[in-house]
């Protein structure tokens, strides 16, 4: 069973998001990511930003050998692709019924999904949604089991590669 993994700082929700996407441990994932703990604002090619990116995500799935995709809400995906399949997913996930409302118990997906923070209104937060369970990693306000989350993003992970 998987267990939530908290955030330790301010931006590292995707620290702990990732650790629990790839079934390992914060620190593990913190060095996938190659960061200093102490670290809130870092640079990813070239640009300087808090929390992590989604290229950041796939990279550290990949040196694992875990395949995933990055989906962005509003994107259009060709038919017959299984992003196209999934992307009406990406719009709203209730918490109340995950079942019906993700991917992970009907297909072969997790995700780590981009939605608006609770905490501060000037940026996004990261949870997790594995086997139709979501896991919201925030120390402060957490998305609750009658929140709908208003997704941005999805980091798509193949659950048994």
């Amino acid at each position: 069973m998987l267990e939530l993994v908290k955030q330790r700082g301010l931006y590292d929700c995707g620290v702990a998001c990732l650790a629990m996407a790839l079934h390992t441990t914060y620190d593990d994932a913190l060095a996938l990511l190659g960061r200093d703990p102490n670290d809130e604002i870092v640079e990813f090619e070239g640009c300087a930003h808090a929390g992590v990116v989604p290229e950041e995500i796939i990279n550290a799935a990949f040196t694992r050998g875990i395949s995933c995709s990055f989906s962005p809400v509003y994107a259009c995906y060709p038919e017959g692709t299984w992003q196209h399949t999934w992307q009406h997913v990406f719009r709203t996930i209730n918490i109340l019924d995950p079942a019906s409302a993700t991917f992970s118990r009907q297909g072969k997906y997790n995700a780590i999904i981009g939605v608006p923070s609770l905490n501060n209104d000037t940026v996004g937060h990261w949870i997790y949604v594995g086997n139709g369970d979501v896991f919201d990693p925030s120390l402060g306000k957490c998305y609750g089991p009658t929140d709908t989350l208003p997704v941005q993003s999805a980091v798509l992970f193949m659950r048994n590669v």
